[in-house]
């Protein structure tokens, strides 16, 4: 029989490993700026003060675009909204830097190009916090309210590809996340898994089908006479057994007490 163990919530968090919404999307965004902006560069930067004066680089893939442009138009300023220090507000503050930048004769602009990454990427740098599904459903809610039925159609199809694409993102994350961390052991855990499962523990339905699973292994490994012997030797203890299986219970409890 196997064993089944409920983890609640906070299981991953206790084992020091950063699954939660923030830390994937903080960590794409973190990622998106070592892209663009060369180490060498972001070290003389830090070093020396001169943050914004280095050419970006050009980034995409599936979700954003950033692309240079020879024209001094269209420079945004939205950070004000962001919660400072979050990795996208670092982001717009190096790219604004950038245009910005007297001596600089481009201009950087950054477009989404998966409408729902952009709004849970919004919503993350605005209060630190989102709930993905939650605003899959607020957005799926809205779509609803479209009375065109074919571009109602249109646009939820669009959102689920769009959510298949960032679950897509989280699962490769996660991954990677749990080959990278070295996950500390907690002893009360490991026993939880590893200790012996009792009959009280287990349902009255269920305990012939836990003997018998004990019983056919010992089968299986030539020591079933073990038994048999024991109740030779034990004729007192197993007396009053009225079943075979009340004798296997007797017998499997006297080997977890050893």
């Amino acid at each position: 029989m196997n064993r089944i163990i409920i983890i609640g919530n906070g299981f991953d968090l206790a084992h020091n490993l950063k699954t939660g919404y923030k830390d994937f999307i903080n960590d794409y965004w973190a990622t998106v700026e070592e892209g663009i902006y060369d180490k060498y560069w972001r070290l003389l930067d830090q070093q020396y003060g001169g943050g914004g004066k280095h050419p970006l680089n050009d980034y995409e893939d599936q979700f954003i675009k950033i692309k240079k442009e020879y024209d001094k138009a269209g420079v945004n300023k939205g950070l004000s909204s962001y919660k400072e220090d979050s990795p996208l507000w670092k982001l717009h503050t190096l790219i604004d830097e950038h245009n910005n930048d007297p001596s600089s004769n481009v201009t950087v602009h950054l477009k989404f190009k998966n409408h729902f990454f952009e709004r849970i990427s919004h919503q993350c740098s605005l209060v630190n916090w989102v709930d993905i599904e939650n605003e899959y459903y607020s957005v799926l809610k809205e779509l609803l309210q479209e009375e065109n039925p074919q571009k109602q159609n249109e646009s939820i199809r669009t959102l689920n590809k769009e959510f298949d694409d960032v679950k897509r993102l989280l699962e490769k994350y996660l991954t990677e996340i749990i080959e990278k961390t070295e996950i500390a052991k907690h002893q009360s855990i490991q026993d939880a898994f590893s200790s012996f499962v009792e009959f009280d523990d287990i349902a009255n339905c269920k305990q012939t089908v836990y003997v018998n699973s004990i019983f056919a292994e010992m089968v299986q490994t030539n020591t079933i006479d073990e038994f048999e012997y024991d109740r030779k030797v034990d004729n007192k203890t197993y007396k009053y057994c009225l079943t075979e299986n009340e004798a296997r219970i007797i017998f499997i409890e006297k080997k977890t007490q050893k």
